[in-house]
């Protein structure tokens, strides 16, 4: 993943943080086609060209490119869909189809080979857009590298995420600690397993005193619990 992947995995993150947890329900994501200008797309979905900037963090100078990923921040129509061919509607049921509800999420305790020694508050649950797991644990504790790795991002993408730190790993893997109150790394520098990173956030989003972790392969979130316990 190069430096253009890490921007966007850096602007997922941050966005999502903003838009309420792990996953973002208040925010459409929309890839740049060519010929495609960015007037073109806060005209069709129905926001201004200046908040799609905001939201992605983009300076009036910065120019987008076919294949750049942009969040558009919820409000106006979403674009039209293609009409598809409508099938043949199926004769209803005798009896009609129970649905079982999705099983919730239980909070339960990890241990010292996690960022954090504390409580899930908020699973991994991608089909619910919830793509990493949130930690409960007092503000300023120290989150620590789940694995060896380089520092491939450090910093605060906005103060209303707070920091944010992303680690590149071997076979493409990278793992994301945010909600940080302090960063204690930087760009480029080697981490060993168990290095602290930096320091737990407050309270965001409904959500005590916590820090968000991710993992990915590519841009592709994979669950925590695989990951750090090694299967």
């Amino acid at each position: 993943m190069g430096r253009r992947r890490i921007v966007t995995l850096v602007t997922w993150v941050g966005v999502a943080a903003a838009a309420g947890g792990c996953g973002t329900p208040y925010a459409l994501r929309h890839r740049m086609v060519a010929g495609e200008t960015l007037a073109a797309v806060a005209a069709r979905y129905g926001v201004s060209e200046e908040e799609i900037r905001r939201f992605n963090h983009l300076r009036p100078k910065d120019r987008v490119r076919p294949g750049d990923v942009l969040f558009v921040p919820a409000g106006g129509p979403p674009p039209a869909e293609i009409p598809r061919e409508k099938k043949p509607t199926e004769p209803p049921s005798k009896e009609p189809r129970r649905v079982a509800p999705p099983p919730k999420p239980r909070s339960r305790s990890v241990g010292a080979e996690w960022p954090v020694a504390g409580k899930i508050v908020r699973g991994f649950a991608p089909e619910r857009g919830s793509r990493g797991v949130d930690l409960a644990v007092p503000r300023g504790t120290p989150v620590r590298a789940v694995r060896n790795g380089e520092v491939a991002y450090a910093g605060t993408p906005s103060p209303a995420y707070g920091g944010l730190v992303v680690l590149r790993h071997a076979g493409g893997v990278y793992t994301v600690y945010s909600n940080l109150d302090s960063v204690g790394v930087v760009r480029g520098e080697a981490v060993e397993g168990g290095r602290v990173l930096g320091t737990s956030g407050p309270a965001r989003r409904g959500l005590g005193p916590h820090v968000h972790f991710e993992v990915r392969r590519g841009e592709e979130p994979v669950d925590p619990r695989e990951f750090v316990s090694g299967r």
